[in-house]
């Protein structure tokens, strides 16, 4: 019995397809409030949800909690928060999410530049 299980599972093993490469980071159009990002990053290698302080102030979201977190960028630099939003609407085609995002004062030719806000995988994983 032993034998024929084996062979069975040899024979199917051969026909699995190619696994895909992993995508890493792409790009979605969201809407936050009334302004739309064409160009949202998706990040699966970042653990949180980032918002430029730029951006936030544009939002108008209200007050930010204070945050003691310091983030380790890829480059291995630190980053400290100026703050933390929780629950903030984020709508992507017909549905509409709850994400939690951590406020950078990043430069300011950045915030306006290709990427403005850094979906990462808790956003994600309720997606």
């Amino acid at each position: 019995m032993g034998r024929n299980v084996s062979t069975l599972i040899g024979k199917s093993v051969l026909h699995i397809p190619e696994k895909c490469k992993d995508p890493g980071t792409f790009y979605i159009p969201c809407i936050i409030g009334n302004n739309k990002f064409e160009n949202a990053m998706l990040d699966l290698g970042a653990s949180i949800n980032v918002m430029p302080l730029s951006i936030f102030k544009s939002l108008s979201l209200g007050p930010m909690q204070p945050t003691g977190v310091v983030i380790q960028l890829a480059n291995r630099s630190v980053a400290h928060p100026t703050g933390f939003i929780e629950d903030v609407l984020v709508r992507v085609g017909e549905l509409i999410f709850h994400a939690d995002f951590y406020v950078l004062d990043m430069e300011e030719g950045f915030s306006h530049g290709f990427v403005p806000i850094i979906l990462g995988r808790p956003f994600l994983k309720i997606v």
